[in-house]
């Protein structure tokens, strides 16, 4: 029997024309991650390898992406929040057309025998795996994962590079704040002895030691020295600092400031990027976390706090950690709470800085008697469009074959 479409040259066109404007909606998913390739060498057995990875989209709607690792070492690897790293995940929310990130973090078995090693790391919930490979179901490899290379030599190498020390002015009575700015280029994880003598008029006053703390593989790692200047006076003042790693000098410093008198400061902050939870439910803890930027001169302290309004009545109090942000520099703050019940709920929310307040929109949002958030889906209707635009390319390939 023989197949035959009359006028088949106008359909393929319209075709063509419509299944363009489908397919977006077919690949609209992906997700994309970078860096796309990346080499940990000098490996040691037993120790633990991270590395921060940017997941994007272009999807036109917000996604929940599966983080997933594919291939024979894929255990090798586990998944924490950008924010907070003793918090394991397996799943990123993404912003329309935006990016977020998470620490991937590769865990070294004691008993792997030298060599090389490859991982894929990938972030979407289309991909299967096929063959050690990534495609997605219908057998369409997509370039959408880093691959990780990981050279297992068992040789220890220790080097860190202090690239490096500063620090500001600061009223009396807040803590001075000396920043270390230390690069790890080995394979071990570096801890640094960092020795402060503050001076003034030449003169040793004071002393303060830190030796706590330790930066990663591969990472760059600010060490803040807090000294505490209550007590000290107002004036110039000396920091001399020394950097050591297992008693041999990395870095040293003479760096200057000053104490100034309290409310002699200007004390300026300004609000960046505010980060509303999609997934709220009861029972479950959801976070707010905000973007605030030091537009002063000097460190000031800064928190998020919040009352939370059920039905306009105050259910609870909230507020999260102090956090030291220093001149133009901008830091992320967050606050947990958990509903426990149905209702309307609006959070007034705002940030206490140094004495002052800076007031933010409300948080509004309504549960339903099943725990849920009341929210129209609108994903649910790109189903049949997709199944369409894949009928409708089998029909140009058709099309075009018999013409």
């Amino acid at each position: 029997m023989k197949f035959e479409i009359k006028n088949c040259g106008s359909w393929v066109f319209f075709l063509i024309v419509f299944s363009a404007l489908l397919l977006p909606n077919v690949y609209g998913l992906a997700v994309g991650v970078s860096p796309s390739k990346y080499t940990i060498e000098d490996a040691l057995k037993g120790e633990s390898y991270q590395k921060s990875m940017r997941f994007s989209t272009t999807s036109d709607e917000n996604i929940i992406v599966d983080l997933v690792a594919y291939g024979d070492y894929k255990d090798w690897v586990k998944f924490y929040d950008i924010d907070d790293l003793s918090k394991e995940i397996t799943q990123l929310s993404i912003n329309a057309n935006g990016k977020e990130f998470a620490m991937i973090v590769f865990n070294i078995p004691k008993d792997t025998p030298n060599g090389e090693y490859e991982i894929q790391v990938a972030g979407n919930k289309a991909f299967e795996e096929v063959d050690n490979d990534v495609k997605t179901g219908s057998g369409v490899e997509l370039k959408t994962f880093a691959k990780v290379k990981i050279y297992v030599t068992g040789n220890q190498k220790l080097e860190s590079e202090v690239r490096s020390i500063s620090t500001r002015d600061v009223e009396t009575g807040y803590p001075l704040r000396i920043k270390v700015d230390m690069e790890n280029n080995g394979n071990v994880k570096s801890n640094p002895k960092i020795d402060v003598e503050i001076f003034k008029d030449g003169a040793v006053i004071d002393s303060v030691t830190k030796s706590d703390s330790y930066v990663d593989v591969g990472q760059i790692e600010i060490i803040d020295v807090e000294w505490d200047t209550s007590g000290r006076g107002v004036g110039e003042f000396s920091a001399k600092v020394k950097v050591t790693l297992e008693g041999k000098l990395i870095g040293e410093k003479l760096v200057d400031f000053n104490i100034l008198n309290s409310g002699n400061s200007e004390l300026e902050g300004s609000l960046g990027k505010v980060y509303d939870p999609d997934d709220v439910e009861i029972g479950k803890v959801a976070k707010i976390s905000v973007d605030f930027k030091n537009r002063g001169n000097v460190d000031f302290t800064a928190k998020l706090t919040g009352e939370v309004m059920i039905n306009g009545k105050l259910e609870d109090v909230i507020g999260g950690d102090e956090i030291v942000i220093g001149p133009s520099e901008r830091e992320n703050l967050a606050v947990y709470f958990t509903p426990l019940k149905a209702g309307n709920y609006e959070i007034k929310r705002e940030i206490v800085y140094s004495g002052k307040k800076f007031q933010m929109d409300d948080f509004k949002f309504e549960l339903d008697e099943n725990g849920m958030r009341n929210t129209s889906s609108s994903g649910s209707s790109k189903l049949p469009l997709i199944i369409i635009g894949v009928v409708l390319v089998i029909l140009v390939i058709l099309g075009v074959r018999y013409l």
